[in-house]
């Protein structure tokens, strides 16, 4: 598969710290995800820790993150894997 990149930027009218506690911590993501609006009769598990989260749904498929670098307030670097409908990894984050 060749390699790309997508970049995207908005600006959130929050400080970095706040921002940063809610992107950090997957428990927060169920709040805010637009998959979750999607099918929010999904299931989903986070780790205690929030470090860690997957995911299981008809039009969602199957999946998992996991947070694999955190500078905060500056960046979140994560592993993205689809299980289902298809096999996917990638490397992602948000500065």
């Amino acid at each position: 598969m060749p390699k790309f990149e997508v970049q995207k930027t908005i600006h959130i009218a929050a400080s970095p710290e706040v921002v940063f506690d809610k992107i950090s911590d997957f428990h927060h993501w169920i709040k805010w995800s637009p998959w979750h609006i999607l099918e929010p009769d999904s299931t989903y598990t986070v780790s205690p820790d929030g470090k860690y989260y997957s995911w299981e749904g008809k039009r969602l498929g199957s999946g998992n993150m996991q947070v694999t670098e955190e500078r905060p307030y500056a960046f979140l670097g994560y592993r993205l894997q689809f299980l289902k409908p298809w096999k996917s990894v990638s490397n992602d984050h948000i500065t």
